[in-house]
């Protein structure tokens, strides 16, 4: 017998590695091979605690537009916000004039079905990169028409002003003064509003003020052209071809008269008090 025979017969009647395989049971055998081939299972994921980076605020500039969305998304995701609330914190992150879109876009007939809806809409808001050039020279152009009023005037060009981009508010604000009425326009530049909605109001003011007082007759007409329903009546003890002694009483409303009205007044002889011809103050 060989040295390897006789190491293997040592090893067998010692009861060593191959005496106990032999004396293992299949199932014994089969339970030492799974443990053999086991392998270390990993942990379970952990969630990040880590707060998700909002958005910056978006202005409408077509380039940043990809990038945006996409960082829109992600936020969305992390911050696990509930589907009901997604577009409400979207338009957080729109510029003012982005958000009036949004708000008048949600009153019309076909409001935002979800953010995606909203995403691909926006998307489209600015397709044309000569749309930016048009819109420019329009808002510069813009006027208060006829008897358009000045709320109207104001919806208009916010209208306009919504697709612009890369344009600051200040200039808007002045685009916006330019079309106002001469009256209007005067009386805003006076208070010296400091952004576009100030101006806005301060143009609705001026208007309410100069309708409300300066309803006055030129020769039997207002200042609209349009006659007056109770002219100003004359004395029954002066002649009609002769001058009317103007009332004192009355004299303050002169002062509601602009230097441009009164130096008019003066070159047409009328009065200062009921601006018929003939009339003078002494």
């Amino acid at each position: 017998m060989d040295a390897l025979g006789a190491q293997q017969q040592q090893t067998a009647t010692d009861g060593g590695p191959i005496h106990q395989q032999q004396q293992q049971t299949p199932e014994q055998q089969q339970q030492q091979w799974q443990r053999m081939n086991q392998q270390p299972t990993s942990p379970p994921p952990q969630r990040s605690n880590f707060k998700a980076k909002e958005p910056p605020v978006f202005h409408g500039d077509r380039k940043l537009l990809k990038g945006w969305v996409a960082d829109m998304r992600e936020y969305i995701q992390l911050s696990d916000i509930q589907v009901s609330k997604q577009l409400g914190s979207v338009c957080q992150y729109f510029s003012r004039f982005l958000k009036q879109w949004y708000n008048k876009t949600q009153r019309s007939a076909s409001p935002f079905v979800n953010v995606e809806d909203l995403f691909t809409r926006l998307s489209e808001r600015f397709p044309d990169p000569n749309k930016q050039t048009d819109l420019r020279g329009k808002v510069q152009n813009v006027r208060c028409q006829g008897n358009e009023g000045v709320h109207k005037y104001s919806v208009r060009f916010n209208d306009i002003v919504e697709g612009i981009v890369d344009v600051s508010e200040i200039d808007l604000m002045y685009d916006y003064i330019r079309g106002l009425p001469d009256e209007v326009r005067k009386k805003v530049r006076r208070r010296k509003p400091d952004s576009l909605d100030a101006a806005m109001k301060d143009a609705e003011k001026a208007k309410q003020l100069l309708s409300g007082g300066r309803k006055k007759d030129y020769g039997g007409q207002g200042r609209d052209g349009r006659s007056d329903l109770h002219p100003p009546l004359r004395s029954q003890s002066q002649s009609n071809d002769g001058p009317v002694p103007m009332d004192l009483n009355q004299i303050s409303q002169i002062y509601s008269l602009s230097q441009d009205e009164i130096k008019r007044h003066i070159q047409e002889n009328r009065c200062l008090n009921c601006h018929a011809v003939g009339h003078s103050a002494r």
